[in-house]
């Protein structure tokens, strides 16, 4: 009853307090801005393509520019550089040449003919690249998303990129909710309930860590039952039939193994410096060293076990490979919350070593 009591409290403090509640504003809109697909898939109007343009959300947005638009966007484009100095004057003939070729024939014939001079070649490739897609109509971006669907279904690419955003910012989140963990216990009056009704060193970090964690993590799932339900909605208005789940296996997979391992490591380095502010900058360099994609690449499946945080937005990772990277880290989190107990066993003897900010 001592270890509910503690956690409740703790649970009820982390609810009503100020700095949780502005971080979790700051982490609901910035993972919104990144998730900006969410609101704006399928396009209903022009206003749509231009707000996921703007943030870049480019995956479904652009379709083959015509013939046409090609050959006179690469026109246009020649022609201003000869007029700027980009191109020399001694290579302007030159191009000028390939700009007559390209108003009497296709932008590929002339490109093929082109293949021997390098130089040329070269302004022809700008050309390609930049001329060759367009933002499409709401009907083409529509068409592409419905074609990934059929093909991939809504959570191939986009909902993967998801998932990892709210890894990631989950990340940076944990640390300021654990950082006053322990460094509030005198403005909460804990110290008092420790001494009225005495727990083990054990239970006391058990119910710390929990107290924090499990509202943490009904934040994480509520705000993806958000998302989920503003996707389906949208979807369902522009009578599509998709299926939307409640993204629990993702949520289990992906998103609490990682919580509940870093936030376990952000308590055991806290207990063990004794100082919280120190832990900032090996806490950072360490997701820094997770999510930054190729940290952990070698060619083998070692580079997927050995991150907490598990990139789904470029590269193909193995179902059975995740599974026992998600085992690993939960077996970790089991190792790093005993060796906070015995830590923290040794210090609450002292009263010199209490953690400080």
């Amino acid at each position: 009853m001592k270890a509910l009591r503690l956690l409740a409290f703790e649970i009820k403090q982390q609810i009503r307090s100020l700095t949780f509640i502005l971080v979790l504003c700051i982490f609901a809109i910035f993972i919104a801005t990144q998730m900006n697909g969410v609101f704006h898939y399928p396009v209903y109007t022009n206003k749509d393509i231009k707000a996921l343009e703007k943030s870049g959300e480019l995956e479904y947005l652009f379709v083959p520019a015509s013939e046409e638009e090609l050959k006179s966007s690469t026109i246009q484009y020649l022609k201003n550089k000869i007029d700027n100095g980009s191109i020399p004057a001694e290579k302007a003939k030159d191009i000028g040449d390939v700009i007559q070729l390209l108003r009497g024939q296709s932008f590929i014939n002339v490109y093929t003919a082109m293949q021997h001079d390098e130089y040329i070649i070269q302004w022809l490739n700008v050309g390609k690249s930049q001329f060759g897609q367009k933002v499409g109509s709401v009907e083409e971006v529509n068409n592409n998303l419905r074609t990934a669907i059929e093909t991939q279904g809504y959570g191939s690419k986009l909902y993967e990129k998801y998932v990892t955003y709210m890894q990631i910012c989950a990340t940076f989140l944990i640390f300021p909710i654990f950082l006053l963990l322990f460094t509030r216990d005198s403005s909460s009056n804990m110290s008092e309930i420790l001494y009225v009704q005495p727990l083990s060193s054990i239970r006391y970090i058990l119910c710390r860590y929990f107290g924090a964690l499990v509202p943490l993590l009904i934040f994480f799932y509520g705000f993806g039952i958000v998302l989920n339900v503003i996707s389906t909605t949208r979807f369902a208005r522009a009578g599509w039939g998709v299926a939307y789940t409640f993204f629990l296996s993702d949520f289990m997979v992906y998103i609490l193994p990682t919580v509940v391992f870093l936030s376990a490591l952000v308590m055991f380095l806290m207990i063990l410096f004794k100082k919280a502010i120190a832990v900032f900058p090996i806490y950072i360099a360490y997701i820094l060293f997770n999510v930054t994609p190729g940290a952990f690449e070698g060619g083998s499946n070692f580079g997927v076990l050995s991150r907490a945080i598990i990139r789904l937005d470029g590269q193909m990772v193995n179902p059975q490979t995740i599974m026992l990277n998600r085992g690993i880290y939960l077996l970790l989190t089991a190792g790093l919350l005993f060796a906070a107990c015995m830590l923290y066993n040794r210090m609450k003897k002292n009263v010199r070593k209490a953690i400080a900010i």
